[in-house]
Parts: C-alpha cells; sequence; structure tokens
C-alpha cells in the first residue's frame, strides 16, 4: 500500500480518482 501512496503523490494527477475507482472496485 505504501508502493500505491508514492506513485500516487508522485504523479498527482487527475487519473488518482480511477485509481481509487480500481482500488475499491477490487
Amino acid at each position: 500500500m505504501d508502493d500505491v501512496g508514492n506513485k500516487m503523490r508522485e504523479t498527482t494527477s487527475p487519473p488518482i480518482i480511477l485509481v481509487i475507482t480500481g482500488y475499491n472496485r477490487k
């Protein structure tokens, strides 16, 4: 989960929503 947070913070892009939805879909 640390990798995901790090990648999200590094990208800091709108696609974050896609990541959240994908994570929720899991």
